[in-house]
């Protein structure tokens, strides 16, 4: 079938979905509605773009949004890009929700089940129009291979699809001339506090001004914006939680830690990061212990995930805060599936108060009940902060009111500092208390998430910042 083709097919599909939306198994959300209309008329300018991308923030519910699609799909073949063998299971779950019948995928993974056991996703592509795989499997030459020459997929689904503007994967994308791509992600644009001759200037909706190349931002790999909503205005709607901000004050500099260009865009070089932060960490984990003894943002009794430098400074975390008698687990790239879910579960039921990782966390983890994010691995790059602080934005379950708080490790005595919560979402100029509300929902809001009020995170004293003009760091 040729673009075009695909294209009118594509858009007489979403046509019917929005008459018979009513059937889907969960209702979509305004803006969830907003999205498909704007993919229709953009599906139905035949000589637009041949890729587009919508960027919404972390959990509203891009996946839902997609399934919502590929429940409309029947005839057609719809590969899903994912970035994780994680999110393969989570994806299918809810993708078979509106499809039924059996999925694909393509990765190291044996047969996918739901959670009563029922395979829900055989291995390989021979055994459904709707086949999910991995960035990874996407790139490699065996597994492309089979994917364009005997799946051949109409429309590709491209979750956190920031990852497309790496070479390989971007390479592989243009085997696929007649497919529809669209892409989703929180974070499209490799934003930091670098900037280099050629480098473009972004402006944040709070005014501040963040640096990229070219070749990474979604607009070069994809082409047009579907549509487009931030952290703020999702707040303010109750889609996710009021959030709070408060940091931990560590003497210490980072202006050592060469950057460079890594998986996240320019930030601390990621080897360079991990050995630096391995011979500081005594003295890290010395100021959160005093800040778990103190009590400090009521953190002893909140469900709490940290994000550390490297597997050793997580794993000595964890066992530093349980020998307070606060039940903690760490979970790393080594840690078995199985063992994974029996940490997601005693998390879940809050038996485990504390979970350390390095990034497995950082995409695709769905975890509604946790309060605080405890940023202890500092970066410059903004697809890395938004995609870990993101995790904790989720509304509270059930109509349970839920206050997020974000916890920045405060470096002194750095140039360049990394980036934190109020420099990316307070506008410049404000002034912020620690453990105060930086964003709020509105009274009236549309979505669950409910108001905050007071803050459930009050210091017992007074330290404020006032919000300013984020330092870039020009290289030659």
């Amino acid at each position: 079938m040729y673009h075009k083709d695909i294209r009118r097919s594509l858009s007489e599909r979403l046509s019917a979905l929005f008459e018979l939306q009513k059937n889907l198994p969960m209702p979509l959300r305004p803006y969830q509605i907003d999205a498909l209309v704007a993919m229709r008329e953009w599906l139905d300018d035949y000589d637009g773009t041949r890729r587009s991308y919508v960027e919404h923030p972390t959990g509203i519910g891009k996946t839902v949004l997609f399934a919502s699609i590929a429940s409309f799909c029947a005839g057609l073949r719809l590969l899903i890009i994912v970035p994780t063998k994680v999110l393969i299971e989570q994806t299918a779950k809810t993708i078979i929700k509106f499809t039924g019948g059996m999925l694909g995928h393509v990765s190291s993974l044996n047969n996918v089940c739901d959670d009563k056991g029922r395979t829900i996703a055989m291995r390989g592509h021979n055994y459904a129009d709707v086949v999910i795989t991995t960035d990874m499997s996407f790139a490699s030459s065996s597994a492309s291979h089979r994917l364009v020459e005997e799946y051949s997929p109409h429309l590709i689904i491209f979750d956190e699809c920031h990852w497309a503007c790496t070479g390989s994967i971007r390479h592989k994308l243009e085997r696929y001339p007649e497919s529809v791509i669209v892409g989703f992600s929180a974070t499209p644009d490799y934003l930091t506090t670098v900037a280099k001759n050629g480098f473009e200037e972004i402006a944040l909706e709070n005014g501040q001004l963040l640096y990229a190349h070219p070749n990474r931002l979604a607009m070069s790999c994809f082409g047009a914006l579907l549509d487009k909503m931030d952290v703020r205005s999702c707040i303010e709607d109750g889609w996710l939680s009021p959030l709070a901000w408060g940091s931990v004050s560590f003497n210490v500099s980072l202006d050592s830690i060469p950057v460079y260009e890594g998986v996240g865009g320019y930030d601390y070089q990621d080897s360079a990061m991990k050995i630096f932060m391995d011979k500081k960490w005594s003295t890290l984990s010395l100021a959160i212990q005093q800040l778990y003894k103190a009590g400090e943002y009521d953190i002893p009794n909140r469900q709490t995930f940290a994000v550390c430098p490297s597997v050793v400074t997580a794993e000595e975390l964890s066992r530093a805060i349980s020998a307070l008698g606060i039940p903690s687990a760490c979970i790393t790239g080594s840690t078995t599936t199985k063992r994974r879910n029996e940490i997601f579960a005693a998390y879940t039921a809050k038996k485990i108060k504390l979970l350390t990782s390095v990034m497995v966390l950082r995409e695709g983890w769905d975890a509604p009940l946790a309060e605080i994010c405890l940023m202890l691995r500092p970066t410059r790059s903004r697809v890395v902060y938004m995609q870990t602080a993101g995790r904790v934005l989720r509304p509270g379950l059930d109509g349970l009111k839920k206050v997020s708080l974000v916890l920045d490790g405060r470096f002194e005595n750095t140039r360049f500092s990394p980036l934190h919560a109020p420099a990316l979402f307070a506008p410049i100029g404000e002034e912020i208390r620690e453990g105060e509300i930086i964003i709020d929902v509105m009274k009236g809001a549309k979505g669950p998430a409910l108001p905050a009020g007071a803050s459930p995170y009050a210091r017992s004293y007074d330290r404020r910042i006032k919000v300013e003009q984020i330092p870039i760091e020009f290289q030659q």
